[in-house]
């Protein structure tokens, strides 16, 4: 009797099982039918508001069809409207077209709403999509939001008054930034994105809070953003103002704005550089190496020498690059690094010769009528070939029309070693 009842127990939990399998199974076949239709809805309306919207944002006539862009809140043609104006402001001819659009369908009211009212994810998700829509009149609501503890919203609030790029909202940013970094509530990363997003006329701002600026982090963040932007002489003048700055995270961001700078060459014959490639921090003497590279020092071609020594391997391949820059005016530096006992530092110069413009010039040096010229073209292009550097050399002597070179590329190639 016993053995009955367990037996039916059995299979009545197999039922119940399978039942609930069932059941699950039918619920995300229905709920994907559901979804694919919904979907394919959606797509319909997009592909009929999408050249209706564009044509009345582009000959100015969209205030008299908006009656024809209107639909219920949140239904499918107000989600397509919506969806359609997010692609059509992206686009710089119509960018203020589609930002008025947007407030005008109420689409802007909705979401400030939802910043007010709601769960953290809404509020975020509200935030982004006033940042996407370049509203202006959000901005003092998203400055509100910089004042909560959330730190999904701050970021969100951060980014999309970028995006917005109103510039008269970079003060109070900065005004909040040291509480918000002291607790932790937003990351250096996202405000230099934030940054960067405000664009060009944010320029003379960025200047003018850096002198302000007591917070090294801070100061950082806002070097690292202006230096992607054309560079003035009142921004070159306080990136050296502040070379000799205590934290090695302004001094290196420092740099970038002066290697950015179009008076760089003037820059480099200072005093305020080249000390820099002693300094203890690694990433400074990156930097300083990277900045006198593309300032092509020439006068400095033996101490960006000594660099392709460094202990850290990415300091040793900037200075190669460097090296590599300034053409004849680095032979003499580069033949004395080839004659190192360093083989790393042998290897980075010879790989960073044959990847440039460099090697060329060497290879047309060897039928150069100075003779001293000759001599050291030679020299680092032999070292080149023992060290198996030797793949353009193969290919200049399959290419060229030139006999007498054909000759010397030739007979250095013999040298090489078997494999």
């Amino acid at each position: 009797m016993l053995e009955f009842k367990a037996t039916e127990i059995l299979i009545l939990l197999i039922n119940v099982v399978l039942g609930m399998i069932l059941f699950f199974l039918l619920l995300a076949i229905s709920r994907r039918l559901y979804n694919g239709a919904r979907f394919r809805s959606l797509d319909k309306y997009r592909a009929d508001y999408q050249p209706r919207l564009e044509k009345a944002l582009a000959d100015g006539t969209f205030s008299d069809k908006r009656s024809t862009f209107e639909a219920p809140l949140l239904s499918l043609p107000w989600q397509a409207v919506e969806d359609v104006l997010f692609r059509l402001i992206d686009k710089p001819s119509l960018r203020a077209a589609a930002a008025q659009a947007f407030q005008s369908l109420g689409y802007v009211q909705y979401y400030e709403r939802s910043v007010k009212s709601g769960s953290v994810l809404k509020k975020a998700l509200a935030i982004n999509k006033l940042g996407r829509m370049r509203s202006g009149s959000s901005a003092d609501l998203l400055l509100s939001m910089l004042d909560c503890k959330e730190p999904e919203i701050i970021a969100s609030s951060v980014w999309a008054l970028g995006n917005i790029g109103d510039s008269v909202t970079l003060p109070h940013i900065f005004s909040v930034l040291p509480d918000l970094f002291r607790q932790e509530l937003i990351s250096a990363k996202t405000v230099e994105n934030a940054l960067l997003l405000f664009g060009i006329k944010a320029k003379d701002i960025l200047i003018e809070e850096a002198k302000k600026c007591q917070d090294p982090g801070i100061l950082a963040i806002i070097l690292e953003a202006r230096h992607t932007f054309p560079i003035d002489e009142p921004s070159l003048d306080f990136a050296m103002s502040v070379l000799r700055h205590t934290d090695p995270e302004v001094r290196a961001k420092a740099l970038k704005v002066i290697a950015a700078s179009p008076r760089a060459m003037r820059v480099c014959v200072e005093p305020g550089i080249a000390p820099l490639l002693a300094d203890p921090v690694w990433f400074v003497r990156l930097q300083a190496v990277r900045a006198l590279g593309f300032m092509e020092c020439s006068s400095l071609a033996g101490q960006i020498g000594h660099m392709v020594l460094d202990e850290r391997w990415q300091v040793r391949r900037a200075a190669a690059v460097a090296l590599t820059r300034l053409g004849d005016k680095a032979v003499e530096t580069l033949l004395t690094l080839l004659r190192s006992s360093d083989r790393y530092a042998r290897e980075t110069v010879c790989e960073e010769i044959q990847k440039t413009d460099f090697i060329m010039m060497l290879i047309w040096h060897l039928t150069s009528p100075q003779l001293a010229l000759k001599e050291k073209a030679t020299e680092i292009l032999r070292t080149m070939i023992s060290l198996r550097f030797s793949s353009v050399l193969r290919e200049m002597l399959e290419t060229l029309h030139d006999e007498p070179l054909k000759k010397e590329i030739a007979a250095l190639l013999r040298e090489e070693p078997s494999q």
